[in-house]
């Protein structure tokens, strides 16, 4: 029973990462499209003040780190060319 219990846990953790991410790439899709390329950073400070008990674990924090570098790194690049096929 405990093991479904894990399994349902890890599926709920796995489904808020992907809306958080979600959320995050459109947040930042919007602030590049607005010229708001230094509110980007308010993101990962947003984002690091949630986790920052977790961020403790070093493999946590890689993991964190990387994804939300990753996550970004695509928002910026979509909203830049966005913004130069506007011009």
């Amino acid at each position: 029973m405990r093991r479904d219990e894990d399994r349902t846990a890890g599926a709920v953790d796995i489904a808020r990462g992907r809306t958080i991410g979600a959320l995050e790439r459109a947040l930042a899709l919007t602030l590049v499209l607005l010229s708001q390329y230094a509110a980007v950073g308010w993101i990962i400070a947003a984002k690091s003040l949630a986790r920052f008990k977790a961020l403790e674990d070093r493999e946590f924090a890689e993991y964190f780190l990387i994804g939300t570098l990753a996550s970004l790194l695509l928002a910026l690049l979509a909203g830049i060319g966005t913004r130069l096929l506007l011009e």
